[in-house]
């Protein structure tokens, strides 16, 4: 299985990660967890979802804040927005907040992830979807960037 540090930096190089390459070794302490079943979002898990990001973004050095904006992220009206293309600090502040909203495993363990770039009315989105542990439930969790700014074509 890939590492999150692994697979969020390919999002800096505009990498798409599918599910089908990230593997859940049979016998690692994920499989178990991948096989649960997707629980309803709970209002309690959606706003330690928000406090967190929000708390990150604060936590995220100055000059990240200067290519990042917006947020949580949990929807696409919601995306942050790369306001600013400098070719390699952008994506490195968008894989900085990434890794900070979903690098803590104690919190919310990611046991699954499906990550792509999608065009939608006009703006083009890196989307992930993270399937993550939370109070023994499993969630689906999406996270919206907003990456027009890079000109990237869509997959």
């Amino acid at each position: 299985m890939y590492s999150k540090l692994f697979v969020l930096s390919l999002l800096s190089v505009g990498c798409a990660v599918s599910a089908a390459d990230i593997v859940v070794d049979p016998a690692s302490e994920f499989a178990a967890a991948a096989a649960l079943p997707l629980s309803p979002m709970e209002p309690e898990l959606q706003r330690a979802l928000e406090a967190h990001a929000a708390a990150v973004y604060k936590r995220l050095p100055p000059m990240d804040k200067l290519y990042l904006e917006g947020g949580t992220g949990f929807t696409r009206e919601t995306a942050w927005v790369v306001t600013y293309n400098e070719p390699h600090q952008a994506p490195s502040a968008v894989v900085r907040l990434l890794y900070g909203i979903y690098g803590n495993e104690a919190l919310f363990t990611v046991v699954e992830l499906d990550q792509e770039r999608i065009r939608v009315e006009g703006k083009t989105y890196l989307h992930t979807v993270n399937s993550i542990l939370y109070k023994g439930k499993k969630y689906r969790v999406e996270q919206w960037v907003d990456i027009s700014i890079y000109g990237l074509p869509v997959d």
